[in-house]
C-alpha cells in the first residue's frame, strides 16, 4: 500500500495549457475524499486505486453512457463538459462505495452464500435472455452495441448481488419496525396509498428478434425477413384462436414471449407497468375474457386476452401494512449502509491519477459528444 500519513484532499486540478480548455469548468464537488499520492501507484487503465482494487475509466463511463448521450443533445462542448464532469464525479462516488463494500463482502460471505449468489446470477441471465426472445446471441449482440460484453455483464451483476447479499445479512437483523411507526407513516402519506387499476393478461407474442438467426444483423433484409416470419406466426395463432382452440395451448406452441411455457399468463399488473403500451391498452380497454386482434408494435406482434380486471381506489391501512413495513425497512437499511460506508472509507487508502477528472471528461467528449450524429466525425 502507499505510504502512510498522506493528506486527504480532492483530486488536483489540471495545470498548464489544458487549464484553459472547457473541461476546467467548475461544478459542485461530491463529498468523496481522496488521498492523492505522487507518483500514483496505479495501472494505466485505473483512475482510482482503492487498497488493491482499481476503479477504471470504463467502470465510471459505461453506467452513465445514456445520460452522457442525452447530455450531448442541445449543448455546446463547454456545456457538455460541465454536465459530464457532474455525472463523472457522481458515478465515481458510486463506484467507490461499491468497491469498498464488494471487497468486504468477498472476505466475509460464506462459501454457501457465494454459491447462492452464483445461482441468482445464472437465473438473472436466463431471465434476460428470455426477454430477448430466448437468444443468447442476441443478448450478446446488444451488449456489444453498448460497448461491453457478456463476461463484463456477469462480473458487474455478480459484484452487485454479492454486495446485496452481504449488507442484507449484516444489517437485516438490526432493523426493527413497530406498528406505531407504520401507522404514522400511513397517515403522513395517505395520497400514496390509492390502488391503481390492474389487469391480468394472457399474451401470445412474436418478437421480431426471436425470428432472426443468431448470426444475422438486426438491420436491413435480415430484419425485414424476421418481421415477415413473426407476422406469419402471429397470424397462424390468430387463425387457431378463431377456430376455437384454447388460448393457453396455442400460446405454449406458438408464443415466443417469456411466459410462453405458462400459457402466456402474466401476473396482475398496474396500468402503465407493461413495456408494450399498445398491448396493455388493449387489455384494459376490452372486457374480461375477450381476445384482441393482432397488435403490431415496432418490436413485434401480439395477441392479448384479458383474464382479470381490478378497479383502483383507497386502500385501508391493513392492506398496505406490509408495503409500509418494507419501505421503512428499506430506509433504515440505506441509513445503516451509508453509515457503514463512511466508516469503511475513513480507514481506506484511496489513490487517484492526477487530473483523472479531466481525463475522464476528455474521454466522454470523444465518445459521446464528438461522435454524436450530425457532428463532424460522427
Amino acid at each position: 500500500p502507499p505510504a502512510q500519513g498522506t493528506s486527504t484532499r480532492p483530486a488536483p486540478s489540471a495545470t498548464g495549457p489544458a487549464a484553459s480548455a472547457p473541461a476546467r469548468a467548475e461544478a459542485p464537488r461530491t463529498s468523496v475524499p481522496y488521498r492523492v499520492i505522487h507518483p500514483p501507484q496505479v495501472v494505466a487503465a485505473g483512475l482510482v486505486q482503492v487498497n488493491d482494487q482499481f476503479i477504471t475509466l470504463e467502470q465510471v463511463l459505461h453506467p452513465i453512457r445514456r445520460q452522457l448521450r442525452l447530455a450531448a443533445q442541445g449543448r455546446d462542448e463547454s456545456g457538455f463538459r460541465r454536465k459530464a464532469l457532474e455525472l463523472i464525479r457522481s458515478q465515481t462516488a458510486v463506484q467507490l462505495e461499491r468497491t469498498l463494500l464488494y471487497m468486504e463482502a468477498d472476505r466475509k460471505l460464506t462459501d454457501e452464500q457465494k454459491r447462492a449468489v452464483e445461482e441468482r446470477l445464472n437465473e438473472r441471465l436466463r431471465q434476460v435472455i428470455a426477454e430477448m426472445g430466448g437468444s443468447r446471441a442476441h443478448f450478446e449482440q446488444r451488449l456489444r452495441a453498448e460497448g461491453t460484453d457478456l463476461d463484463t455483464w456477469r462480473k458487474d451483476v455478480h459484484r452487485a448481488l454479492l454486495v446485496q447479499t452481504y449488507i442484507r445479512s449484516r444489517f437485516g437483523p438490526r432493523i426493527s419496525v413497530s406498528r406505531r411507526q407504520m401507522w404514522e407513516y400511513f397517515r403522513a402519506h395517505r395520497d400514496r396509498y390509492r390502488k391503481a387499476e390492474r389487469a391480468q393478461m394472457q399474451i401470445i407474442a412474436a418478437p421480431v428478434r426471436s425470428f432472426l438467426s443468431e448470426t444475422a444483423p438486426v438491420v436491413g433484409d435480415a430484419l425485414a425477413g424476421a418481421r415477415r416470419r413473426a407476422r406469419e406466426a402471429i397470424e397462424q395463432a390468430a387463425r387457431e384462436l378463431a377456430a376455437g382452440k384454447d388460448f393457453a395451448e396455442v400460446a405454449r406452441r406458438l408464443s415466443r414471449g417469456p411466459k410462453a411455457q405458462d400459457g402466456g399468463v402474466w401476473p396482475m399488473m398496474e396500468r402503465g407497468s407493461f413495456r408494450a403500451e399498445a398491448v396493455e391498452q388493449a387489455a384494459f380497454d376490452q372486457g374480461v375474457g375477450q381476445v384482441s386482434k393482432v397488435i403490431e408494435t415496432p418490436e413485434g406482434f401480439y395477441i392479448v386476452k384479458t383474464l382479470k380486471r381490478a378497479p383502483g381506489g383507497d386502500v385501508p391501512f391493513e392492506k398496505v401494512q406490509g408495503e409500509i413495513e418494507a419501505e421503512l425497512r428499506r430506509r433504515e437499511y440505506n441509513r445503516l449502509r451509508e453509515e457503514h460506508f463512511r466508516e469503511l472509507r475513513s480507514r481506506t487508502t484511496i489513490v487517484t491519477v492526477p487530473d483523472y477528472e479531466r481525463l475522464a471528461v476528455d474521454a466522454a467528449v470523444r465518445r459521446y459528444y464528438r461522435s454524436a450524429p450530425g457532428r463532424e466525425g460522427g
